[in-house]
């Protein structure tokens, strides 16, 4: 639904809720596709409005998506979640692009040690 808002064509979900299986863990996976168009019908729109739409996922937040992130910004008070339900990919110079959701991260730094979940 996100993805036909912010000008995908042709979405569809060639894995949907796939058990990826690694040595110490099982991931559910799902794979969504489709082709981002512009006004002009030129493909390569802005992958950022796709991101501005998707993210934070509403299997984070909820369904109104706007409205909770509007309730979460009033009560945490501007307090930075740091990656959290954010998203971490990459962006090629073809506009091709791979997201997830991040759910579970630890952040290092020099001064600091934290883990979200």
């Amino acid at each position: 639904h996100d993805l036909t808002h912010a000008g995908c064509t042709n979405v569809h979900v060639p894995k949907l809720m796939d058990i990826e299986s690694f040595a110490e863990v099982h991931q559910m996976v799902s794979t969504i596709r489709g082709t981002l168009i512009d006004s002009n019908n030129n493909e390569g729109a802005n992958v950022w409005k796709v991101l501005e739409t998707c993210f934070p996922g509403g299997s984070m937040t909820g369904a109104p998506k706007v409205r909770t992130m509007e309730l979460l910004q009033e009560l945490e008070q501007s307090k930075s979640r740091g990656p959290y339900a954010g998203c971490l990919g990459y962006i090629s110079l073809d506009g091709a692009c791979d997201m997830n959701i991040v759910i579970r991260t630890a952040v290092v730094s020099s001064t600091t040690s934290e883990e979200q979940d």
